[in-house]
């Protein structure tokens, strides 16, 4: 395990050096969405609790948001564990919940996504794809809301995707993961918001981050040309916009145009998108029977 730095680890469960500021953790925080969201945070003075597989990129992040703070007392911890191996993470979890007594707003932006012909994936694949979006985000709420009921405050931000609003062709796996993670969402919201915690679930659209890159090599020509379409957001950008959201309040937060319609009226648009889709299906279709003949 990698608690900040491996030969201060008693050093960083000692007492807290306040209790003035929010404790925040993000799940995939070492990079993209979940690093630019604790940018956000560290920049307003906030605690924050980055937790990510990676120790490497942990340190980067950790270095790196260090130079952000504003603040003396705040506390920037990183933690190295699986968020897919529930006895991994909600330990680490309760650790942090020790050592400040609360954990005031929970982001679960661990995701993994390998795109592909759905006849291609296997049943593993799959397995693999919800074990870290959904049961990784399960485990991690479920160490959470008991601290947060106790306390009746909390907040529980959701990073899903744009593709839990509508299926995107060659990401079968992916896809079903998101959508369980917003429906899931739903049903905390009316669960929680009686017991004094907020859920909001972002559905963000394409971001460059490094998950984005890796997986345009093995995306599927199709897929290509229908996500390049909605254009491609820095995760900066994509950060703020869900930072802005959730302290508004908004339960789904989207960014961009076509997700916000398709959040607002997907049901009488998806007849026009699978449309849509369905054509830039067939003209690559076409595209590549003439380079192949």
């Amino acid at each position: 395990m990698f608690f900040g730095e491996s030969d201060h680890i008693n050093q960083l469960w000692a007492e807290p050096k306040t209790m003035a500021k929010k404790v925040v953790i993000i799940t995939g925080g070492s990079s993209g969405i979940g690093l630019a969201l604790a940018h956000q945070y560290v920049s307003r003075g906030e605690h924050v609790v980055l937790i990510a597989r990676r120790q490497d990129l942990l340190v980067e992040a950790k270095a790196e948001l260090e130079k952000s703070l504003i603040s003396k007392e705040q506390e920037i911890i990183s933690i190295s564990c699986d968020v897919s191996v529930e006895e991994q993470l909600k330990p680490e979890i309760q650790k942090v919940v020790d050592h400040f007594g609360r954990v005031d707003v929970l982001i679960t932006s661990a995701g993994y996504s390998k795109p592909g012909y759905f006849s291609n994936l296997s049943t593993l694949q799959f397995k693999e794809t919800f074990d870290t979006n959904f049961y990784g985000t399960l485990y991690a709420v479920q160490a959470v809301v008991p601290t947060m009921k106790e306390k009746k405050s909390g907040q529980i931000i959701f990073i899903a995707s744009g593709a839990a609003l509508i299926g995107i062709f060659g990401t079968s796996a992916y896809c079903a993961s998101k959508f369980a993670i917003k429906g899931f969402a739903e049903v905390l919201r009316a669960e929680l918001v009686h017991e004094g915690i907020r859920v909001s679930v972002a559905c963000p659209p394409d971001t460059y981050t490094p998950q984005l890159i890796n997986n345009e090599a093995i995306k599927p020509s199709e897929t290509k040309m229908i996500m390049g379409s909605g254009g491609c957001f820095s995760a900066e950008t994509v950060a703020k916009s869900i930072y802005d959201g959730a302290k508004k309040g908004r339960f789904v937060i989207t960014k961009g145009a076509s997700l916000y319609f398709l959040h607002k009226f997907g049901s009488l648009l998806l007849p026009l998108v699978n449309w849509y889709f369905d054509r830039v299906i067939r003209l690559n279709k076409k595209k590549s029977n003439k380079e192949s003949s």
